[in-house]
């Protein structure tokens, strides 16, 4: 129908009604609405209910699985959904403020279906002709990120940095200095992180999925992008590495391991990893979105901005 090409207002309906549709039409929906899913079929009818009441969907029984029968508004409101091919989500944090979180859905062509967490168990759903990489490119603010930036990097055991972080934004500083130290980092460019994240601007991580298989079932194959904005406009951007990690400071061995870097916050699975922080200018960054966006792409989406 003409609708599924022309933007469309945001429709509100709640993480139940959203997850009861995709499971009769085989939709795919954003983690941030899948996620602690109790898989209830009578949820799952209160829920239909609610949309038959709104007019937006037609029951064909008593029972959630005896056949509905979507509006047309919904049809093309979530018909990118149907077997998207690519799914991409952000989370994005303003000055220390509450995240928050969007994601699109499509394929590698438009249109593309956005669902916006639009508090406690709503989401806002529209509809974009945008390819996904276009929408992604047209949100996630770069413009006023400079284009030489100042300082340098670091590479860290992936498990410490996330550890200092969440210490940091957490409001202890010092617990994240001394994890960071110990985890081989100097001193100056612990304080050039630490001031970073305290004075960010924002906080924005982009986490994609594509499916690169012939069918529903996949593969898949995933891809992440964080970066921060501090206060000046320099961006710093984390990305894996896996060169080998400078040897700890030995100015740090007063420090008690045990107690920086407590067993039980650690992930088996991310032992070995590791990570680099780097500060880096508007274009570099601009292209660091653009590749991993690129597969999305006929041509290149943010080269112009």
């Amino acid at each position: 129908m003409s609708g599924a090409t022309s933007p469309t207002a945001p429709l509100i309906l709640t993480v139940d009604e959203l997850r009861a549709t995709a499971r009769v039409e085989d939709l795919v929906l954003p983690a941030f609405v899948t996620d602690d899913d109790p898989v209830d079929e009578q949820i799952d009818l209160v829920a239909l209910r609610g949309l038959v009441a709104r007019g937006l969907v037609a029951l064909a029984g008593p029972e959630a699985d005896d056949g509905i029968r979507l509006d047309d508004e919904l049809v093309a409101l979530l018909g990118p959904t149907r077997g998207a091919r690519v799914l991409v989500e952000v989370d994005e944090e303003q000055g220390g403020g509450a995240p928050s979180t969007w994601a699109a859905l499509g394929g590698d062509a438009g249109p593309t279906t956005l669902f916006v967490e639009h508090g406690p168990g709503l989401v806002a759903v529209e509809l974009s002709p945008e390819r996904v990489a276009e929408m992604v490119a047209r949100r996630c603010p770069l413009d006023d990120v400079v284009d030489e930036p100042v300082g340098t990097g670091f590479t860290v055991a992936l498990d410490a940095q996330a550890t200092a972080d969440e210490a940091v934004v957490d409001g202890d500083p010092d617990q994240g200095r001394q994890i960071l130290i110990a985890a081989g980092v100097s001193p100056d460019l612990t304080e050039a992180w630490i001031e970073a994240v305290t004075g960010r601007r924002r906080a924005t991580a982009v986490q994609l999925a594509r499916n690169i298989g012939a069918d529903s079932d996949g593969p898949f194959e995933a891809t992440e992008l964080h970066w921060l904005v501090t206060a000046e406009g320099t961006a710093w951007l984390l990305s894996s590495d896996l060169t080998d990690l400078e040897p700890a400071d030995p100015d740090a061995d007063d420090i008690d391991d045990a107690d920086v870097l407590p067993d039980d916050d650690f992930d088996s699975e991310t032992a070995g990893i590791s990570v680099r922080l780097a500060p880096i200018g508007r274009r570099d960054l601009i292209e660091a979105l653009d590749d991993a966006l690129a597969p999305l792409a006929v041509a290149s989406t943010l080269g112009e901005r």
